[in-house]
């Protein structure tokens, strides 16, 4: 499936975001096959549109990103995104619409922060109706490093460390030659 970023903008008046409605009406109007990602039990709003496209042989698919289930690590990791239990209510309801949904980012997936709820993840994810699981390991290029070392600091300074040396060994497989993308090509 072709993939496109659409906006999000907001109806400074109304309050009402429109763009990525007018995109799947657009969408629909055409029967034109559509992925999403979200992490905000706000996709529910636009469950007619979506609804439309997977009734035309899957042309749609949403995938909700669920970081934690834990709500004070999910107010630190993504502050203005939808808590675990409404993103788990977004997969159900979508799901109950016959929308193929799925659980596609446990992400980032942090090692020494939230590695260890993959399976209870998984498992709510699952009980809410997800029919496919995905996940992305945390890596950090260039200047990222250091945001996240700093990020690390200020929430979990016990853990900096071990995590920040897990991020870099994990970093350091990514890159080795055997499967980095410049390898590929040549």
């Amino acid at each position: 499936m072709p993939s496109a970023e659409i906006p999000t903008r907001i109806n400074r008046r109304s309050g009402i975001f429109k763009l990525p409605r007018q995109c799947l009406e657009v969408l629909a109007e055409f029967r034109n096959p559509v992925a999403l990602i979200n992490k905000n039990h706000l996709i529910t709003r636009d469950i007619d549109l979506l609804s439309e496209l997977a009734s035309f042989r899957a042309a749609a698919a949403v995938a909700v990103s669920i970081t934690t289930l834990d709500n004070s690590l999910a107010r630190k990791m993504e502050p203005r995104a939808s808590l675990p239990k409404r993103r788990l209510a977004a997969i159900s309801e979508l799901a109950k619409a016959d929308i193929p949904v799925g659980v596609i980012l446990i992400a980032p997936i942090i090692q020494r922060a939230n590695d260890h709820e993959i399976p209870a993840i998984l498992t709510a994810a699952v009980d809410a109706g997800a029919s496919f699981p995905g996940y992305i390991i945390l890596r950090l290029p260039y200047g990222l490093k250091d945001i996240f070392s700093d990020w690390l600091e200020r929430h979990f300074p016990d853990r900096r460390k071990k995590c920040s040396t897990a991020c870099a060994t994990c970093d350091s497989k990514l890159d080795s030659p055997a499967i980095s993308p410049t390898h590929a090509r040549r």
